[in-house]
């Protein structure tokens, strides 16, 4: 087996071992998540099955129906290099796919939503082309194995509450903003919970803005927050300052 040094001089995993390290990891997290562990590979014709090689087999055939269907389950034993002799190979292969492979098939390759999978044991009509038929938000998830089969990024930013806060704040809808509002003001007060305004400092320059008081660091805050907030809620924040403010010397700050 082929290995390359990294940087440090470490041994790393050649590129095709590296992808079939990545494909086994996820698949087991998939069956640990749908409470159906394994541990072990299977063995056939005395040889550990490659099960990165005949899900990428299957799926490129068409995926475990179109090979039943055809009757290619012994062409893929062929191709596998199984030895000659091995008696009811492709019955085995067979049933190896759809203990381990085929839920998995569903889910990463056609888009099928896991938990109809589970509940019903009904097998959905397959579309041509493999496009599901109905929405199913697992569509637009991507497993590890796939994005470093494809060099995709696997390490995403983790967006806090605080991060949230943020968006609900600048979104210029009412029910975000004021939602966004009540939890800093549930956080401000006495209790077990912190306002962590260093977690995201901008909370701090967004809640003014809200408020009539501007700092343009962040962006144009002052256009948004006061010119076209203003044409579309009918809030005048200068004049609400006027209003409130008696301090003669505040009130100059006003800008008009």
């Amino acid at each position: 087996m082929k290995k390359m040094a990294n940087s440090t001089g470490k041994l790393q995993p050649s590129e095709p071992r590296r992808k079939r390290l990545a494909f086994l990891e996820e698949l087991r997290q998939f069956h640990q998540n749908r409470g159906s562990p394994f541990k072990k590979i299977p063995i056939v014709g005395g040889k550990e099955l490659d099960l990165h090689a005949l899900y990428t087999r299957v799926t490129g055939l068409g995926g475990f129906a179109k090979v039943t269907d055809k009757n290619k389950w012994s062409q893929i034993i062929e191709e596998l290099n199984f030895p000659k002799g091995c008696s009811n190979a492709s019955f085995a292969l067979k049933q190896y796919y759809l203990r381990y492979l085929e839920a998995y098939e569903k889910v990463h390759h056609f888009g099928e939503d896991d938990d109809e999978l589970g509940s019903g044991g009904q097998r959905g009509q397959v579309p041509v082309g493999g496009v599901p038929s109905s929405y199913s938000y697992q569509q637009h998830i991507f497993s590890d194995y796939i994005r470093q089969s494809y060099g995709l990024n696997t390490e995403f930013v983790k967006v806090s509450i605080y991060n949230k806060l943020v968006l609900s704040l600048m979104s210029g809808l009412p029910n975000e903003v004021d939602f966004a509002i009540n939890v800093c003001t549930l956080l401000s007060n006495e209790s077990k919970h912190i306002m962590q305004l260093e977690k995201d400092p901008r909370i701090t320059t967004i809640l003014l803005a809200n408020a009539g008081v501007f700092d343009d660091t962040l962006g144009t805050l002052s256009s948004v927050f006061g010119t076209e907030w203003k044409e579309k809620t009918g809030r005048n924040f200068i004049k609400f300052w006027q209003d409130n403010i008696e301090d003669n010397e505040i009130r100059e700050l006003i800008i008009f």
